[in-house]
């Protein structure tokens, strides 16, 4: 079975982002490679768009040419050894970015870096290295003329020569050279033992690895969210915390060597395990629908064209309509959504949909007291079968480069639906027999439980954290 869609076009995307990183590899700063500081932007932005720049006469991707995605991004990484000598008069500490602050690890024990931050009042208080130094103009002016050089050598692939190619990575210097330069000035400034992210796909996620690397400090990834291909980006530190052991075949199916993963879990999900949620009862009176009704749920997801959500969101209401006399449907729009797909005009047609447009109900709360949760690629599929409740997985697109909408439906354990006509079989069946089509889907979904995800106890975040202090040696 494989458990990783990647089809000819990302494979070509890979393969030409592998030609842009060996083509610039000589043009650094400070030792590091400013190509692979582009890589995410590169291969999102001009690797997906001119991927026939590379000549290919097979368009079926093999399981062996899947296997070497990892070594096509980082065979040719080269790490030059760079003496650390921190600031001993600082206390031990670990550089943490952005969505790690689930953690709850304090500023006494942690720096925390975004390169996007907007607002200096955020908390947990976040530095943005690139403000902490100004530009070195030479230094740019320098670099631009080294990409000039080597773009206008006819070897290479015909992207690369373009005026527009090369204005595009011009243009990402300036950023990545105060990034260096901000991150280098936090290393000296303070004492680093080691670098824990979600992520090393962006500018700073992927210098704060490097940097980790050059001075024999330790870097580690979290896996906090459900990933596309674009994980495979993140592959680059000394760790990986993943989920279970799902991931972990994921990620090897395309070439990361089995020993840089630790299955812990996700400190995301403790509340699962820990917490009280309300029960249907009292969901009914907050909602106002007769508590013996069937609930089938929905979590809008922030997706773009919105046609996306539209098409799933009108196949579930044609499904039920039906037995709308004996359902209740609830639809969550997503705090990243601006409105809901649904409009007001709309769900007046529908009254058996309840649709929920603040956060003044808890996620888990609906999650709970559902009879069917829906979803297509969204955390909210793995947290209702943390919950126990039974997850139908919709699959009516082609997985995109940024969408793995067989995430679930891949597995056969779990129950999906490919079209409309199975999507009515499913609800036509949980009406017909409640507890019958229940025990079906979750005698299945049981197993893989096991299987996506480690921990059944919500200890996840006090076990990351000690794993990152053995790492580090950081008291946290």
């Amino acid at each position: 079975m494989d458990h990783i869609s990647i089809n000819h076009i990302t494979f070509k995307a890979y393969e030409l982002t592998h030609h842009f990183l060996k083509v610039f590899k000589h043009i650094t700063y400070k030792d590091i490679p400013v190509a692979r500081a582009m890589i995410f932007n590169f291969y999102r932005l001009i690797a997906i768009r001119n991927y026939e720049n590379l000549s290919s006469k097979n368009m079926i991707m093999s399981k062996d040419q899947k296997r070497k995605l990892y070594g096509v991004l980082f065979d040719n990484e080269e790490v030059k050894q760079l003496p650390y000598n921190p600031n001993v008069a600082k206390p031990h500490k670990i550089i943490l970015s952005r969505f790690v602050d689930v953690l709850d690890i304090d500023t006494e024990s942690g720096i925390f870096c975004d390169e996007y931050v907007k607002d200096e009042r955020e908390r947990p208080p976040y530095i943005n290295p690139a403000n902490l130094v100004p530009l070195d103009s030479i230094v740019e002016k320098q670099l631009i003329k080294q990409i000039h050089m080597v773009s206008e050598d006819k070897k290479v692939p015909t992207i690369f020569r373009s005026k527009g190619f090369r204005v595009w990575m011009c243009k990402q210097l300036a950023h990545i050279i105060r990034l260096i330069d901000g991150i280098e000035l936090i290393f000296m400034q303070n004492n680093i033992k080691g670098v824990v992210q979600d992520v090393s796909l962006l500018p700073m996620n992927y210098i704060l690895v490097h940097m980790c690397k050059q001075r024999n400090i330790p870097s580690i990834n979290i896996q906090l969210f459900l990933n596309s291909h674009y994980q495979l980006m993140s592959m680059n530190p000394d760790y990986y915390i993943t989920f279970g052991q799902f991931d972990i075949d994921r990620m090897t199916e395309l070439g990361v060597p089995p020993q840089k993963f630790k299955i812990i879990g996700n400190p995301r999900f403790d509340r699962i395990f820990t917490d009280t949620w309300m029960n249907k009862n009292q969901l009914a009176r907050l909602l106002d629908f007769a508590s013996d009704k069937l609930v089938f749920f929905y979590a809008e997801q922030p997706v773009h064209p919105e046609e996306i959500n539209k098409v799933i969101l009108d196949a579930l209401i044609q499904s039920l309509y039906p037995h709308r006399d004996k359902v209740v449907f609830i639809i969550k729009k997503h705090p990243r959504q601006a409105k809901s797909t649904l409009s007001n005009s709309y769900l007046k047609k529908y009254p058996f949909i309840k649709l929920i447009s603040t956060n003044d109900i808890q996620l888990y709360d609906l999650i709970n007291n559902s009879d069917i949760v829906f979803t297509q690629f969204s955390c909210v599929g793995l947290e209702a079968i943390l919950l126990d409740k039974p997850m139908i997985s919709i699959n009516f697109f082609q997985d995109e480069l940024n969408r793995e909408h067989s995430y679930f439906a891949k597995s056969p354990l779990v129950t999906s639906s490919n079209n409309l006509q199975q999507l009515n079989e499913i609800i036509n069946n949980m009406i017909e027999n409640p507890v019958k089509c229940k025990h079906s889907i979750l005698e299945k979904q049981t197993i893989y439980k096991r299987y996506i995800y480690n921990d059944s106890k919500g200890t996840s975040r006090v076990r990351i954290k000690k794993f990152i202090q053995d790492i580090t040696g950081v008291k946290i």
